[in-house]
């Protein structure tokens, strides 16, 4: 099995710097704009890294990789050349098995590829531990989950640090604490690993079914769905970690992912059921909404935290309110809608669809701003965020399943 290799995709002449020429180490100094899937561990699919929305609907590419269904995430590094504190690198994984990075401003990015034994489905994870902030851990098709190197205090980038066997594919998104990772796999389980050396099992915990759906924490419990037809919530640390807290039936496959609304404590999340739900961090139901279609989507939340979105494969976005359930607004996008929104500093939202490229939505819903490369398949889910900290204006990415790397700004 192959697990390095050299650049090999396609990328726009970019000016990145190699490890050679940084200036200086230094610890982070800002956080990610975007490190995880639908953004963050909560999964609010809210950027932090502050500025306005692009300041035009520029539409150009910043590079091509195999084709792909895993949603990009961006990177913040821990070292730099000059005043560049976040380095500008996008990290994404596509069906031939291969992590690419690829960097998208200047500040000391060196981009590379790393090769796994199968498909990567799921979004990387960007974490580190004492003071790395840039490493990439994400699970493959060949059943290992991965933790590669991307700043040059734990090797050069793009190498292998450790790798987990499970006994199946894993296409859950990671999340992580301060020195362990979190992640389901189709054996059936859901995953601790412990990052402070290397991968090494903490805990697992079995459920009924694939594990595909990617947790959330919130200091408490690790909270994921399965293909059994159950949420669960499960004890992240502690005398008890590794065990269940509680489970909640909803009678369909989870396979969405769901975001953590720190406003009232909830749960929310899809269900091929048709129904979006809302679950409180005791295990009980605080509302459930019905839409037209399968919700394989994952939810993302308002910038106040007010308001969830989610896509349903009836085609339409929908806004709910996050403590009620009550629609806001919704609006019909044309085809199913599988990846999470992306919601931006000025409260507007990115969404792909199965067919028809990617919408920019007010947001009040009342219409859409932009509808971008129409008539394109769309798998993953858009990141956004300022790439560096000279630059105002946040930037939107996404990947088609061609395997487009796009890039507004």
């Amino acid at each position: 099995m192959k697990f390095r290799s050299k650049l090999s995709i396609s990328l726009l002449a970019l000016s990145a710097v190699g490890i050679g020429a940084v200036a200086k180490f230094h610890a982070p100094q800002a956080p990610s704009p975007w490190p995880s899937f639908v953004a963050d561990n909560g999964h609010t699919g809210n950027s932090n890294s502050g500025g306005a929305l692009f300041n035009s609907y520029s539409n150009g590419s910043v590079g091509s990789v195999g084709t792909n269904y895993s949603s990009p995430v961006l990177t913040q590094g821990s070292f730099s050349s000059g005043g560049y504190l976040w380095r500008g690198a996008l990290v994404v994984g596509d069906d031939s098995g291969v992590i690419s990075c690829i960097a998208i401003s200047a500040g000391g990015t060196q981009a590379w590829t790393y090769s796994t034994g199968g498909a990567i489905k799921a979004t990387p994870h960007i974490q580190g531990v004492f003071g790395n902030a840039d490493e990439v851990y994400v699970g493959s098709d060949d059943n290992y989950f991965y933790r590669i190197s991307n700043a040059p205090i734990s090797g050069p980038q793009g190498t292998l640090i450790a790798r987990y066997l499970t006994g199946g594919a894993i296409r859950s998104s990671a999340c992580g604490s301060s020195q362990n990772v979190y992640f389901g796999s189709d054996d059936y389980k859901v995953y601790s690993l412990s990052t402070v050396s290397g991968l090494s099992l903490d805990w697992s915990y079995s459920t009924g079914g694939p594990v595909e759906s990617s947790p959330v924490i919130d200091g408490n419990n690790v909270y994921v769905g399965s293909d059994d037809g159950y949420f669960y919530a499960i004890h992240q640390s502690g005398a008890l970690k590794g065990t269940l807290t509680w489970r909640y039936n909803v009678g369909s496959i989870i396979r969405s992912s769901p975001t953590y609304v720190s406003s009232n404590s909830s749960l929310v999340f899809g269900a091929r059921d048709s129904y979006v739900y809302s679950l409180n961090t005791s295990g009980g139901l605080n509302w459930s909404y019905l839409t037209g279609g399968a919700v394989d989507s994952s939810p993302s939340q308002s910038t106040d935290h007010t308001k969830v979105y989610i896509g349903s494969d009836d085609g339409y976005l929908y806004c709910l309110n996050a403590s009620t359930g009550a629609l806001v607004w919704n609006i019909s996008l044309g085809s199913a809608i599988k990846g999470a929104p992306a919601v931006c500093n000025d409260g507007t939202i990115m969404v792909s669809t199965d067919t028809d490229g990617v919408f920019h939505v007010a947001a009040n819903g009342s219409s859409v701003l932009h509808h971008f490369d129409s008539s394109t398949t769309m798998g993953s889910s858009p990141a956004v965020g300022r790439t560096d900290l000279t630059t105002y204006y946040q930037r939107v990415f996404y990947v088609t399943n061609a395997g487009a790397v796009k890039d507004i700004k």
